[in-house]
């Protein structure tokens, strides 16, 4: 066999079922190698290579396993960059694969050259150039487990083209290399100081974020909330690590809600979670003074001061500490927090059903999300989002169980629903996948409508909130701008023919008298969909919360 054929034997060999991508002269030999093997994998034609990284990215998020993506050197890379930098910053696992020159050959002008190394360094986990036939298997290999292992990232494979039609024996084909278990140890000593602290605090709190999900410990995060009382938080990446119709979750903090009944805390268990100003409100969250922080990467730069930091892997630390909680037989205590929760819920509401009400007929957003939630209660769905605040709203449809949610977050790359909802209607044909964008961010990457259709995604339905500009970013200017604005508005688009020129089914609801209706049947039917829905100017948070953010953030 040839090493082309080599890499998609051990693609397949590794349980990788799905590649992303866009072909190149240089990756030719590769793409036969798929089309002989294409009952154990499929290639998905994006139309363009950020495209092709969300649509890994989503792939990736919904099922936990690494996103693949292969796209050709030079232009394909660049246009790859802001996924795979929105990947590192969310800790997907992705393994990246193009083919170039040699590296010893950088600097002639080659076609397509490009220092990619350079380019990618601070935004992938590790970056791995086999330079000999025998070394690229062993490269595929280490790039799969590094994308998934420990803190899991974004790993560049780059194979100098000449290799793939090279012949090798199957014998001089490298076992898998032997790596270690990364996994940190728990450290016992720490271990039991924690379940000192918890025993000792009378209101404490759960902050749970994605590593939880990556680190498949959801149900053991689960069984300690409940063992002790505990209410559960989670940031925008942890949606899912409990559901959030249990009685013990307070869902993700929303950047316009009061947070006031943290107060009540006295203890934070941080589990698998980053304390950054995307997950703390720009750092304005009242955490207590007492924070312990489990995760499997160390805390970066951060406002907060963590009382115990506990690098373990977040699934067996969850065990451990069960078992510790049984052994000195802690018992839970009367938790005011849920009862205070309870209470600034209802000012929240009532706040956003005034906010909700229609003018000249145009729906609000929250508007919108209410009826989703009623149209999807009690539906298996993936919820994919262009929005960071959006889906913190206590509107938003429920998030029930573990990889049913992803968006942008802390490097906030908008175009990133439409396509993340390509691979993930890919990986989960069974669900409905709702992607949620505003229409700014759905048109940087409308074309991969296109994919939609080439792939028959039935379960793939695009909502897009038609304003005509960049709404949060006028309302941003108008703040800081003394209420003018420049460079957001646009004139109307037609996104029905758009979607129909693509060969889509294209919905358009107008005003609230619509909503209803179109929207349920919209959903009812087989996709892909793209449902425009006229939407309100309305202020993203509430002015007091947004002047006081903007302080901490500009």
């Amino acid at each position: 066999m040839n090493i082309s054929e080599a890499i998609v034997n051990t693609l397949i060999s590794e349980k990788i079922d799905t590649i992303f991508g866009l072909p190149g002269s240089q990756i030719i030999p590769v793409y036969g190698a798929i089309i002989n093997n294409s009952s154990s994998i499929k290639h998905i034609l994006l139309r363009h290579e950020q495209g092709a990284g969300f649509a890994a990215m989503g792939y990736a998020l919904t099922t936990n396993k690494p996103g693949v993506v292969m796209v050709m050197p030079g232009p394909g890379v660049t246009n790859l960059v802001s996924a795979i930098a929105e990947a590192y910053y969310q800790s997907v696992p992705m393994v990246i694969i193009t083919a170039d020159h040699p590296r010893k050959n950088l600097g002639s002008e080659a076609f397509h050259e490009l220092d990619s190394f350079t380019m990618l360094k601070p935004v992938t986990k590790l970056i791995l150039n086999p330079q000999k036939a025998v070394e690229v298997i062993p490269a595929i290999q280490k790039a799969i487990l590094y994308s998934k292992d420990g803190k899991p990232g974004p790993v560049y494979i780059n194979i100098p083209a000449h290799l793939l039609k090279e012949e090798i024996k199957a014998g001089n084909i490298s076992q898998k290399p032997v790596v270690r278990n990364r996994k940190p140890k728990v450290d016992k000593v720490k271990l039991r100081k924690v379940a000192e602290l918890l025993e000792k605090s009378k209101s404490p709190i759960i902050f749970a974020g994605s590593g939880v999900l990556r680190a498949e410990a959801t149900s053991e995060l689960q069984k300690l909330a409940e063992k002790l009382q505990i209410p559960v938080m989670t940031t925008l990446g942890g949606k899912g690590a409990i559901p959030e119709s249990h009685p013990l979750s307070i869902a993700s903090p929303s950047f316009d809600f009061s947070f006031e009944y943290l107060t009540e805390a006295d203890l934070a268990l941080v589990i698998g979670a980053r304390l950054n100003p995307v997950n703390t409100k720009m750092e304005t969250l009242n955490l207590p003074k007492t924070i312990v922080r489990v995760d499997a990467s160390p805390e970066k730069k951060s406002k907060y001061k963590v009382t115990l930091n506990i690098k373990s892997d977040c699934r067996e630390f969850l065990a451990e500490l069960l078992k510790e909680i049984d052994k000195k037989k802690i018992v839970p205590k009367k938790n005011r927090i849920m009862e205070k929760f309870s209470s600034a819920l209802i000012d929240y509401r009532n706040y956003y059903e005034q906010a909700s009400k229609s003018d000249n007929g145009l729906i609000s957003p929250p508007a919108l999300f209410k009826k989703l939630s009623e149209i999807l209660r009690g539906k298996d769905f993936i919820f994919l989002s262009d929005s960071v605040w959006i889906p913190s709203t206590y509107l938003f449809p429920k998030i029930l169980k573990p990889y049913s949610f992803a968006c942008i977050r802390s490097f906030g790359c908008l175009g990133f629903a439409f396509p993340a909802g390509i691979g993930a209607a890919v990986a989960n044909p069974q669900k409905k996948i709702i992607s949620l964008s505003g229409d700014g961010a759905f048109l940087f990457n409308c074309q991969e409508i296109a994919s939609c259709t080439d792939y028959s995604l039935k379960n793939l339905y695009q909502i897009i909130m038609v304003n005509d500009g960049y709404g949060s970013i006028k309302e941003l200017e108008k703040n800081m701008l003394q209420g003018k604005s420049t460079a957001v508005d646009w004139k109307p688009i037609d996104f029905l023919k758009l979607a129909e020129g693509f060969g889509a089914k294209g919905f358009l609801i107008r005003n609230e008298n619509e909503l209803e209706d179109i929207l349920f049947k919209a959903l009812r039917e087989n996709g892909p969909s793209v449902i425009a829905v006229r939407v309100k100017n309305m202020p993203t948070l509430r002015k007091d919360v947004m002047q006081k953010l903007l302080k901490k953030a500009i």
